[in-house]
């Protein structure tokens, strides 16, 4: 069965994030400019939050005034919902134009009275009515704009002023996609009527305002229902987008952006504009190795660079992913701007949950399995002249909701622009994502102000986020020096675990714990790298009691060679460059506004190179890229040549990064880079000063030089090894 994936106001971020600005005229925007004059950020002021950047280069939220919740006499609101034929009311949303944070409601058919009634304050309103026909599945939206409220009144909406939006959307080769039609025979039994060109559709629907960027209206939809709405004004836009597939081996997805910036009711996109975008490109972790695979993708539905929708579909498509994109992610640079942005995805590591559970009508026990999919997502994917991954910091179950806001259970989120230094081309790509041992981004978050959660993600050389390595983790956790072992659960005493650590540390998980010091261990080996077992070990150690009592966190590791190719693998020494990022980040919270954010400074930095295994560690020398600050979700950006390494072979390189306060997080990353012969060998085996002299495929067939895959090579002094190459 299809997974579709859809994801709202929970953790899962699917870009890294700072709060959509009140305003998106000109004058509200400015660019964040680090003291050397280098753009590093986006900021833009709003009505609740400011953002400034101190001396000491910290990005600080700060909220203005609260917005103040009005107070005093409420106004009655009575609806008139005019139906058309055939169609039937559902629901008013009512959106405040001052402050729809606070000031916003969804209003349903009071079943005694049969009426539509909502009390609100004095001010100026967005109203939006909605029916649908509930043979067909058609849905009427009109909307009612700059709606002054003063006193007790009765709006009237009809229905009748919706007219059709007609999308047209079209295959790469011309043809117009149409999905399988199903209909009733008299007896009421399903067949298929007319047989489609697809599999099937969804996507995401929205009306956005474009004064404050919010979303009055916002739907995920399977199948897609077909619109009708009335001519809006030149402050909205209406916004769809859609994922056409095609199962099976050779399964591809579609996306399409369509939109309305008024009365604009017939919509369709060139076949012309796609782009193709077909790769192999992920390596398994070591418990998805044997896994059933699926390829997919995300997608984010963006204006005026505000993340709004986000969702996505999966494929079973082995390993190979096949996007067609006919919405190119088009820069944010204009004043209106809508875009998708896609992150290719494997569902690396399948398990089947198995639930226990009682027959209402027999009392019988019954059980049944539910699957759960641990991924491993690439980051966010543009074409410019040619398809570049954008690095915009942790995604995807990351840890860090850099300046979320959140609306009504909705994450409305500002799409930070992403950071050139660990951003790339696809022909810098030297290996497949997965293929490298992850650092672990691990932070303290909050949704409300008070409790907090702690969570961590592991992110790959190229940005690759990997929630699969939380399945395979070992996690220890000491409070005050002594291990803890076990957390209240919902039937009593439970083990402690990744999964309910925030449990035992949170007060509405346990009221009567005595804060005070904390010790994490994360052990993450579900990595295999050339043959290697590979190993994130990730060491934690905090003080709730003290004022500044979150650790430091890495953000990025990322190598590359001297013609900027991304690698972790070099001939020589002297060919490596290393950089890294990381920051103290200290979560902050605005009651009212909602706003989730992040000051940041500058940790005291340690780094460490050894020989693949062995715990004797040399200082490696780095210097600080000032001009590369980037406050929002990386933090501080640090460069280091290799060119000090001695010898051949993998290599392990240890970070801490610690704060005044004396919290302080290490992280060995094993195995981290090679030196010498770039050839994957399996078993990491050096084959020393022996000479090849024969070279074969795993068929025994003679070949003249390296082909991909495993060769079989033998050597001058007698021995045969396999080599992987790539």
């Amino acid at each position: 069965m299809k997974k579709i994936r859809h994801l709202l106001a929970i953790a899962m971020t699917l870009a890294l994030v700072m709060p959509c600005p009140a305003q998106s005229n000109k004058n509200n925007m400015g660019v964040l400019q680090s003291p050397n004059k280098k753009v590093t950020a986006w900021t833009k002021s709003s009505n609740d939050t400011k953002f400034v950047l101190t001396r000491d280069k910290k990005l600080v939220a700060t909220p203005k005034k609260a917005p103040k919740v009005t107070e005093g006499e409420q106004y009655t609101l009575k609806f008139n919902l005019v139906s058309a034929e055939g169609v039937h009311p559902e629901q008013v949303i009512i959106t405040s134009q001052t402050n729809p944070k606070v000031d916003h409601w969804y209003v349903y058919q009071d079943w005694e009275t049969g009426e539509y009634v909502q009390q609100v304050p004095a001010g100026k309103y967005d109203i939006l009515a909605k029916w649908a026909n509930w043979e067909t599945g058609n849905q009427y939206l009109v909307l009612k704009e700059n709606v002054t409220v003063s006193g007790d009144m009765e709006v009237e909406i009809n229905a009748n002023e919706a007219k059709p939006i007609v999308i047209n959307a079209y295959h790469p080769n011309g043809e117009l996609f149409k999905t399988d039609k199903y209909e009733y025979d008299e007896n009421w039994n399903q067949y298929l009527a007319e047989k489609g060109n697809v599999n099937g559709v969804f996507g995401f629907i929205d009306i956005i305002r474009k004064s404050d960027n919010y979303s009055l209206y916002t739907e995920m939809a399977y199948g897609i229902p077909k619109h009708s709405i009335n001519d809006l004004g030149d402050n909205f836009i209406y916004v769809q987008n859609r994922a056409y597939y095609i199962e099976g081996d050779e399964g591809c997805i579609y996306l399409n952006k369509f939109y309305s910036n008024g009365n604009n009711s017939f919509l369709e996109n060139k076949p012309e504009d796609y782009y193709n975008y077909e790769r192999d490109f992920f390596v398994s972790s070591k418990i998805g190795e044997n896994s059933e695979k699926s390829m997919g993708a995300y997608f984010n539905t963006i204006y005026n660079g505000c993340c709004f929708q986000d969702g996505g579909i999966d494929l079973g498509s082995g390993n190979k992913i096949r996007l067609w994109v006919n919405a190119p992610f088009e820069g944010t640079k204009k004043d209106e701007n809508l875009d998708l942005l896609v992150r290719p995805t494997t569902d690396d590591y399948q398990k089947l949950n198995i639930y226990e559970y009682e027959d209402w009508m027999t009392g019988e026990l019954m059980y049944d399995t539910v699957p759960e999919w641990k991924h491993i997502y690439a980051p966010a994917m543009i074409v410019d002249n040619g398809t570049k991954y954008i690095f915009n910091g942790p995604s995807i179950d990351a840890t860090m909701q850099f300046l979320e806001e959140m609306r009504d259970g909705i994450s409305v989120r500002q799409l930070y622009p992403g950071n050139d230094n660990f951003s790339f081309m696809e022909d810098q790509k030297s290996s497949k994502f997965g293929d490298n041992t992850p650092i672990n981004i691990f932070e303290k978050i909050t949704f409300d102000g008070t409790d907090y959660e702690y969570n961590n993600a592991y992110m790959g050389r190229y940005g690759e986020v990997r929630s699969v390595d939380t399945e395979a983790l070992t996690f220890k956790l000491k409070a005050n020096g002594e291990e803890v072992t076990t957390v209240e659960g919902w039937n009593g005493p439970e083990p402690l675990t990744y999964a309910n650590m925030n449990q035992y540390l949170a007060s509405w998980g346990n009221p009567d714990r005595v804060k005070g010091v904390i010790d994490f261990e994360f052990d993450n080996q579900n990595v295999i790298v050339d043959g290697i077992q590979g190993r994130n070990l990730t060491t934690v150690h905090m003080d709730e009691t003290a004022e500044d009592n979150t650790a430091p966190t890495m953000t990025m590791l990322q190598m590359r060679d001297i013609n900027g190719k991304v690698t972790d693998r070099f001939e020589k020494a002297d060919d490596g460059v290393l950089t890294f990022s990381c920051g103290d980040f200290k979560p902050c919270f605005d009651v009212v506004a909602h706003n989730i954010g992040f000051e940041c400074t500058r940790p005291q930095v340690e780094a460490y190179y050894a020989v693949n295994g062995q715990d004797e560690w040399t200082a490696l020398p780095f210097t600080e890229d000032a001009d590369a600050y980037a406050p929002v979700a990386i933090g501080h950006i640090f460069n280091a040549d290799l060119s000090q390494v001695d010898g051949e072979g993998w290599f392990d390189l240890k970070f801490k990064v610690s704060d005044a306060a004396g919290n302080w997080q290490e992280q060995i990353v094993s195995p981290a880079f090679k030196i010498g012969n770039t050839q994957t060998g399996i078993g990491g085996v050096k084959v020393g000063n022996a000479t090849e002299v024969g070279r074969y495929t795993v068929e025994g067939r003679a070949i003249s030089a390296p082909q991909a895959g495993v060769n079989i090579v033998k050597y001058s002094d007698g021995t045969v090894k396999k080599v992987l190459v790539k």
